[in-house]
């Protein structure tokens, strides 16, 4: 669309006067980059109350923009989009360890919902090298010119790396990580074995890159940048128990240092239990080491001298921000019954940045009117269709 360009300087700065009017436009800090969200790159169909936004300020923009149903593109007219092209976006880390032919339609919305909130973000897909994924399946985000890449690893270089970092050498057992390297063949045929490279994984990656990892069966329904950094997620509080399927923290992060460490030493003499090195780790080296951390109190680190309270280098939200859904009994119920679907949506939208909806136990289906649907079909940039169960026949939506 030909914008003349004039008017179009003058549009944008109404538009950021109006957006400041409803402090809608952030100057925010995120994986240590500092970049502009104007909301310019969201697709049309946005819910301004999932995007962070309110009817207010979009009432004003789309007011001020258009008349006619390309406020969106009016807005990418303006070249707000690569106004922000240079200025590094967050980092976002996926894994996916179990090969091609399990990557499906809901880990590809998991990728989208990612760049929904987040079209600056620079997405990871790390996968074992044993187990590649087709990157042409990404080839229409990138035409569209967002920043997905699959990168291939082997563990133990990725173990020797971190091995090799500075930082690790004051928190790590390297005698427990050598012994560990050396049982893989015997570790390896372990019925767990793909949850611990998993576990791991994330872990090594988020320590020598820093970011945000998220499970392949998280969509995002609202944009993090209003979340603290250096954060994990309660599954059960009145536990004590957290989850690593979402993990946000600074590059060289204590907490993150002190699991691996403690993952290498408790698996070499347990590893056949499920989670043990998952959720059932992280829950350990928080009440272990942080536990005033994780309920907001003074921390005083047990190894330092220093009497002054120290800065949490991990802190923990609440349930209802990933897992408003619990595991698979409930998740079965709730995702698919259309009674409950308008309060889990309402619940979702307001408490929720992100639902964990639990892969496996769908088997591929996402009937109308359920709020499983309802997060495939709307957090979407290529939106590919989707398949319905109607009876005994599949149809597509």
């Amino acid at each position: 669309m030909a914008i003349n360009k004039g008017n179009a300087t003058l549009k944008l700065v109404l538009i950021v006067c109006a957006l400041l009017s409803t402090q809608q436009f952030y100057l925010l800090l995120f994986s240590d980059a500092v970049f502009f969200d104007v909301r310019a790159d969201l697709p049309k169909t946005v819910d301004t109350a999932v995007a962070g936004g309110s009817n207010q300020s979009q009432g004003a923009v789309d007011s001020i923009v258009s008349s006619s149903d390309h406020g969106v593109e009016d807005l990418k007219a303006f070249d707000l989009v690569a106004s922000r092209k240079n200025i590094e976006g967050p980092l976002f880390h996926l894994l996916h360890t179990s090969g091609d032919h399990n990557f499906m339609i809901n880990n590809m919305r998991v990728v989208e919902s990612v760049f929904y909130h987040h079209p600056d973000a620079n997405v990871k897909i790390h996968v074992p090298e044993d187990k590649p994924i087709n990157k042409t399946r990404f080839e229409p985000l990138l035409e569209l010119g967002y920043h997905v890449g699959v990168e291939s690893y082997e563990l133990v270089s990725l173990i020797n790396e971190y091995m090799a970092t500075e930082d690790s050498s004051s928190i790590m057992d390297k005698n427990a990580t050598r012994r560990w390297i050396q049982r893989i063949p015997e570790f390896s045929n372990l019925k767990y074995w793909h949850m611990d490279v998993s576990n791991l994984s994330r872990l090594l990656f988020i320590y020598m890159q820093g970011g945000v990892y998220i499970d392949t069966d998280i969509i995002l329904v609202k944009p993090l940048y209003n979340l603290t950094k250096n954060f994990i997620v309660w599954q059960w509080v009145r536990r004590r128990y957290a989850n690593n399927a979402v993990l946000r923290f600074d590059q060289g992060n204590e907490f993150i240092g002190n699991a691996i460490s403690a993952f290498f030493v408790r698996s070499n003499t347990s590893t056949a239990q499920w989670g043990i090195n998952g959720p059932t780790l992280v829950s350990e080296t928080l009440n272990k080491h942080y536990a005033e951390c994780a309920f907001g109190k003074a921390y005083h680190p047990a190894a330092s001298n220093i009497s002054e309270p120290q800065s949490c280098p991990v802190s923990v939200l609440p349930k209802e921000t990933f897992f408003p859904i619990l595991y698979r009994l409930q998740a079965q119920k709730e995702m698919l019954d259309e009674k409950l679907f308008p309060k889990l949506k309402r619940d979702i939208l307001k408490k929720s940045y992100g639902v964990h909806h639990f892969k496996y136990w769908n088997n591929g289906h996402f009937p109308n009117g359920t709020l499983i649907h309802w997060l495939m079909k709307s957090f979407c940039i290529v939106c590919e269709e989707i398949p319905v169960q109607a009876g005994n026949a599949t149809l597509t939506t």
